[in-house]
């Protein structure tokens, strides 16, 4: 049936409701608060990549050539956007964290959409106040592309779980558009589209999924409009049509996809220990939901499903086998381009985890919890789930936390559960404490089935707001310490005449550290000189031609052609000693 937006007479369905809409107020109103009051750069030299690639946007290319060690993304729509940041306001700060903002809102509100066809509006909204406590808001106060990708993808869940069962021709069309948008927006699309592609292949034999022919059919229907947007839209937005699978992915990932020349082992086990230490994460938060799922589609098997015109059985089973796909999907995108970084001696070791990359899909596998009380819903499933569940918390509680690294940067969702305090606190409780719980909430699970919600949503509610309160600390922490100096380098730059602010050279010595702060607020295409230490004598032959002015961000011995113009520690401005002296007011 149709979702009816009206209010159910339900007494505690509308309690739930009330209860769950105050509760997403509240989370609602933490996350605008903490993004309005975080200052930019939070993610360093990630944020600074982006930052200055949507200001120079559409040309790129001399970024690259000015700066070897600035990461060669593409993500051509969010460059776009950051790029009318700067040309309405000056500056695109504020501008992407408004848009954040509207993503992040919009994309609950098609959780809820799509909820509300699983158990009624109090459920759905119990499942959407949850999801607004996860961590993994906090990107929306920075200059990322994560908000965005996020939303795209909860439009593209909706399309695959509600609309297809329907209209398979137009929802195909319409998946299509929005593959092409998300691989535009962030490269990790690939996965999404291997998942797109899987499930038409998954309903296409399934009894009760989609005709083989309407299956294809859709299938080739996304493909072609999937293409033919990324082409016309990269065209649009950049004047320049891409063929190649490098162009279209960034440096970075088309690596990951064609290989590393480096690696010289077999990386197998590096992909299958860090596939299986991210599921086990993905299995501590979400292992009942995913058994729902699983159980959803291998119910047509059995033979023992529901008639196939029953819509909601229909958009549970799509549902199921999109989102299962898209978190494998994921999960194992981050398992191969992790050990393909380590094979290449990129980064290292293999038991760093990443879980930002899949955890904003969690909330979707959690609307399988609202039928959990129904009649038809399979108790054994969810039993397994919370036995796989209770295995993963105790495996982490005894074992992983010392086998695997966490970074704020990369697992937000889950540093309740991080052996190291990254904001230098305890936060809100020790990781044995959420580990407990986790496992008192599966042996809870294991005893009454049919509370699955109750019980998953309360322990996601506790544990995401652990996560979240590590994680806002430590980003409360690299914003007062270090993201002022952006602001200062800003003031620096203000000093400079407008002719020559895209005519100098920054050397620095903590590049992948505060230098990539200081080069968030010049947030201009200068040459950038990276040394290993400070306190080195910089030769003529390493300062380019044409050269207007020199930045230093530390202490470095300059050729005597140069004379210093300005003192403002750590940053010391010089000019040819032969120019004219520019330098403007001092910097407190």
């Amino acid at each position: 049936m149709p979702f009816d937006p009206t209010p159910t007479t339900d007494a505690r369905d509308r309690a739930l409701f009330l209860a769950s809409a105050a509760v997403f107020a509240l989370a609602a109103g933490l996350v605008l608060i903490r993004t309005l009051t975080l200052n930019s750069p939070i993610w360093g030299g990630d944020e600074y990549a982006y930052y200055i690639a949507g200001r120079a946007f559409p040309d790129t290319a001399s970024l690259y050539v000015h700066d070897d060690h600035l990461q060669h993304v593409n993500n051509t729509l969010f460059f776009w956007l950051v790029h009318w940041g700067f040309r309405l306001f000056g500056y695109a700060e504020g501008w992407v964290k408004a848009l954040n903002l509207v993503f992040f809102f919009a994309a609950a509100v098609l959780l809820f959409s799509v909820a509300g066809r699983q158990g009624g509006r109090g459920p759905a909204m119990a499942v959407t106040a949850v999801a607004a406590l996860i961590p993994f808001s906090g990107y929306a106060a920075s200059v990322m592309p994560d908000a965005l990708y996020c939303c795209l993808c909860a439009a593209l869940i909706r399309v695959m779980a509600v609309d297809l069962a329907v209209r398979p021709v137009r929802a195909s069309a319409v998946a299509g558009l929005l593959l092409g948008l998300l691989l535009l927006t962030k490269p990790h699309a690939l996965s999404l589209i291997l998942a797109l592609w899987a499930a038409f292949a998954a309903l296409a034999v399934h009894p009760r999924g989609l005709r083989p022919r309407i299956a294809l059919q859709g299938c080739l229907v996304a493909t072609a409009v999937m293409a033919a947007s990324i082409v016309l839209i990269k065209m649009l937005l950049t004047g320049a049509v891409e063929h190649r699978l490098i162009d279209l992915l960034g440096v970075f990932y088309a690596n990951v996809v064609i290989g590393y020349g480096g690696v010289s082992h077999n990386i197998l086990p590096d992909i299958l220990r860090s596939l299986g230490a991210h599921l086990v994460l993905l299995l501590l938060v979400a292992g009942p939901a995913i058994a729902l799922m699983t159980a959803q589609v291998l119910r047509g098997w059995r033979g023992d499903a529901p008639a196939t015109d029953d819509p909601d059985q229909r958009n549970r089973l799509f549902l199921a086998v999109f989102v299962l796909l898209a978190l494998g999907g994921a999960t194992a995108m981050t398992a191969v381009f992790t050990a393909e970084l380590v094979g290449a001696g990129v980064v290292k070791p293999w038991h760093d985890i990443y879980t930002r990359y899949n955890e904003f899909l969690i909330p979707f596998a959690l609307l399988m919890l609202p039928a959990a009380s129904g009649a038809g819903c399979s108790r054994t499933a969810i039993r397994i789930g919370a036995a796989l569940s209770l295995a993963a918390a105790l495996f982490w509680w005894l074992r992983g936390g010392t086998l695997f690294h966490m970074y704020p940067w990369n697992v937000t969702g889950m540093l309740a559960i991080s052996q190291t305090p990254w904001a230098g606190k305890a936060g809100l409780a020790p990781p044995s404490l959420f580990l407990a719980l986790a496992c008192a909430t599966q042996i809870a699970t294991l005893l009454r089935p049919q509370r699955a919600l109750l019980f998953g949503l309360g322990f996601l509610s506790l544990f995401w707001t652990g996560s979240t309160v590590e994680a806002s600390l430590w980003q409360y922490q690299v914003s007062g310490g270090f993201s002022p100096l952006a602001g200062q380098a800003r003031s620096v730059m203000a000093t400079l005449p407008e002719e020559d602010r895209d005519h100098g050279l920054v050397i620095g010595a903590e590049r992948w550290g505060r230098m990539d702060f200081a080069l968030f607020g010049l947030a201009r295409d200068n040459w950038i000189l990276s040394k290993p230490q400070q306190d080195v004598a910089i030769a003529p032959g390493e300062i380019p031609e044409g050269t207007r002015w020199i930045l230093t961000f530390g202490r470095f011995s300059l050729p005597p052609s140069y004379r210093t113009v300005l003192d403002s520690p750590p940053f010391h401005l010089f000019r040819p000693a032969t120019g004219p002296a520019t330098a403007g007011p001092a910097i407190p």
